[in-house]
């Protein structure tokens, strides 16, 4: 079996923790599975991770969909636009970041995709690869 994990943060929160437990049982039951972390930010998760054995790619977000929505909420010009507008200012470099995490994911050729957080979910629904 072999799972890609997609996190938006290598910071540790409550969701963060939780994926790390998951890796951490997931490797100890199913040690001759392939496990592989891709995380948006570095952060303290991916030292943890790393200590269990599985392999971390850094992805980072670029600034414009770093900041959308519960990133950036309430900083400076970013903030007095719309929030359609905010998006608007994103698809560019979205679209760039799902190609660079498209060539991630064939790289990796995973059975499954688990993601963690909203904005991994949809990127991750646009990066998979088509079979």
């Amino acid at each position: 079996m072999s799972i890609v994990f997609l996190s938006p943060t290598g910071q540790t929160g409550g969701a963060e923790a939780a994926l790390h437990d998951l890796l951490a049982g997931l490797r100890e039951s199913h040690p001759s599975w392939s496990l592989r972390l891709i995380v948006a930010s570095d952060g303290p998760l991916v030292a943890r991770v790393k200590a269990l054995g599985v392999p971390v790619d850094v992805l980072p977000f670029p600034v414009s969909l770093a900041r959308l929505c519960d990133w950036g909420l309430g900083h400076g010009m970013w903030r007095r636009l719309p929030f359609g507008g905010r998006c608007a200012g994103t698809a560019f470099p979205a679209l760039r970041y799902v190609r660079r995490l498209r060539g991630l994911l064939q790289k990796a050729s995973p059975q499954v995709i688990h993601t963690n957080g909203l904005k991994m979910h949809v990127l991750g629904a646009w990066a998979r690869p088509r079979a």
